[in-house]
């Protein structure tokens, strides 16, 4: 420690050291309160982009589903349709219409080996 500032301390005696003490920790506390307040300052800042972060995510969650529902709508579909072709709907009332009278036809044509009880012949 400089001499001379051990002189002015001895000046002042124990009055004077304990009110250096606390203007030297009244400083420190203005010092450690602009800390405080720029990290406070800068945590705000992250949460104001951490609320954009979480709606953007949000969003894309919403949308992420929106399209998970329409492809299982899409499937759905699609294993209707490859049901209905597996059993021969053609989708037109013509074709279901010919489907009918074909097996009339073939069930007037074969009476079956019991006596007189149709069979049915061609159907999946």
């Amino acid at each position: 420690m400089d001499p001379q500032v051990i002189a002015s301390f001895a000046q002042f005696g124990a009055a004077g050291l304990i009110g250096w003490m606390w203007l030297t920790e009244r400083r420190q506390a203005v010092v450690r309160e602009q800390q405080l307040g720029e990290a406070h300052a800068k945590l705000m800042r992250e949460r104001e982009s951490l609320d954009v972060l979480v709606a953007a995510l949000r969003e894309n969650t919403r949308a992420l589903s929106a399209i998970e529902v329409g492809q299982r709508s899409m499937l759905g579909l699609l294993g209707r349709i490859g049901r209905m072709r597996s059993t021969g709907w053609s989708g037109n009332e013509q074709g279901r219409n010919q489907r009918a009278a074909t097996t009339r036809e073939e069930v007037r044509e074969d009476k079956g080996p019991v006596a007189g009880g149709p069979v049915v012949v061609g159907l999946q």
